[in-house]
């Protein structure tokens, strides 16, 4: 009996994602092939395309499911036991390779942000992952609210939404585009010797001080210090993100 007449379509869809995986890791993120994953997960080509359409189809997936995984990480350091400025702060600290859920999350994300790869992915799959990012930007917002009703951040009922966007939306701007921008140069320099990821930031790097300028620049009860940073660090290698 064929294994695609034994399986659930949610335990199909888990080996043709897994399959996936392993096809990209023995070729590349480009190289994989369809046929390649039907082989790898034991399923035929039609079995294979009730659950994702191209190649395209599969990164999404694998997307959303490297998104579900980010959203895990980012609700867990949103949750520390620090200050709320002490925890967007800590979202940069955090190990870039700890909000990945592949080996190839960070090619695979730049990947799935191309115009030309959604458009050829399925509307189920781009509303999954559209769904996912919104949850990421909700965990955010959730933390910035509470500390709004708690008076940590002192804002009025007139500029309370715009406030919270900046905050939010202006962050997340400086992590990902550092964060890109450094993926993008290690790409360009692997070949020379000193080529290297500048992870784990330092505390005293550059991100991190703009970080801190723009955090303080919003009326906190207790503003952001050095030692705040310190300490959301320390506590961060102690939860194993640094």
């Amino acid at each position: 009996m064929p294994r695609s007449l034994t399986k659930s379509a949610g335990e199909q869809e888990a080996m043709i994602l897994e399959a996936a995986v392993k096809c990209i890791e023995q070729s590349s993120i480009l190289d994989f092939t369809m046929a390649a994953v039907s082989k790898e997960a034991g399923l035929s080509m039609g079995s294979i395309y009730k659950h994702v359409q191209s190649k395209e189809d599969v990164l999404v997936a694998l997307s959303t499911h490297a998104f579900s995984y980010e959203r895990n990480v980012f609700t867990d350091v949103m949750n520390l036991p620090l200050s709320t400025p002490e925890r967007l702060v800590a979202t940069m600290l955090v190990l870039s390779d700890k909000f990945h859920h592949y080996p190839f999350g960070a090619q695979l994300k730049m990947l799935v942000s191309n115009q030309a790869v959604l458009q050829r992915a399925s509307s189920g799959w781009i509303e999954k992952l559209r769904h996912i990012n919104t949850e990421i930007g909700q965990v955010f917002e959730a933390a910035m609210v509470r500390a709004c009703n708690t008076g940590e951040l002192i804002t009025g009922d007139s500029d309370r939404e715009i406030m919270l966007d900046t905050i939010c939306v202006s962050l997340w701007s400086m992590h990902v585009g550092f964060v890109q921008v450094a993926y993008q140069r290690f790409a360009f320099e692997q070949h020379q010797v000193t080529a290297k990821l500048p992870f784990p930031i330092p505390t005293n790097h550059v991100l991190l001080n703009g970080a801190q300028r723009f955090i303080n620049s919003f009326p906190w009860k207790k503003p952001l210090d050095k030692q705040g940073i310190e300490k959301a660090s320390a506590l961060l290698t102690e939860r194993g993100y640094r």
